[in-house]
């Protein structure tokens, strides 16, 4: 247990400069019988991977390509360049809104956590494993790094999310999110890593 917390405010938030994705984003600017593309690489001239409706909504942008306005998206089980010019940012995120993270997911075991302003809600194979609420609001304003704990008759659940590039090691989906978790459950001690999504 000591060792577990010791890592736990090692990884806690640290003074550090706030970014700009991930972010959820609208499609906007695309006709009603149109899409928009999702390439392979930021540009124009790269293939077609996959599309976005012309009225998509919580568009999670996980990157800005460099020194072009193409952002890196999910589409399916893997991620592409849409370009920037027909997204527009959802007001408030995400570096003045750490609250958008919907979910934090890994796998070895596939386990995922939901509620994490709210209500932690831990699940393993889908089978639910550990809920309750978190001891406070998650660390504000965004700084690279938020921790959030919930404490319930069952034990104890600790989040770290850090701003950096993440796979969830079975697709070849990129997110701008990564997670430690640590669980002690029912006497069981358990250290598990994943990502987290804005817009899963």
């Amino acid at each position: 247990m000591i060792r577990m917390m010791a890592l736990f405010l090692f990884l806690l938030p640290a003074a550090v400069a706030a970014q700009e994705f991930p972010a959820r984003y609208n499609v906007t600017g695309v006709a009603s019988d149109d899409v928009l593309n999702v390439r392979a690489g930021p540009g124009a001239s790269h293939p077609i991977i996959g599309e976005l409706a012309h009225d998509a909504v919580d568009v999670e942008v996980v990157a800005r390509a460099d020194g072009a306005d193409w952002g890196l998206v999910n589409v399916g089980e893997r991620s592409g360049w849409a370009s920037l010019a027909f997204l527009a940012r959802q007001p408030g995120e995400w570096n003045s809104a750490p609250t958008a993270i919907t979910s934090c997911f890994g796998t070895e075991p596939f386990w995922d956590i939901t509620g994490l302003n709210g209500t932690l809600d831990l699940r393993n194979f889908g089978e639910p494993v550990f809920s309750a609420p978190t001891s406070g609001p998650m660390a504000a304003p965004w700084a690279g790094r938020l921790g959030v704990t919930a404490s319930g008759p069952d034990g104890h659940l600790s989040v770290v999310v850090r701003g950096e590039s993440c796979n969830d090691g079975m697709s070849d989906q990129a997110y701008g999110l990564s997670a430690t978790v640590i669980s002690e459950v029912e006497g069981a001690s358990e250290m598990w890593l994943g990502c987290c999504s804005v817009g899963r």
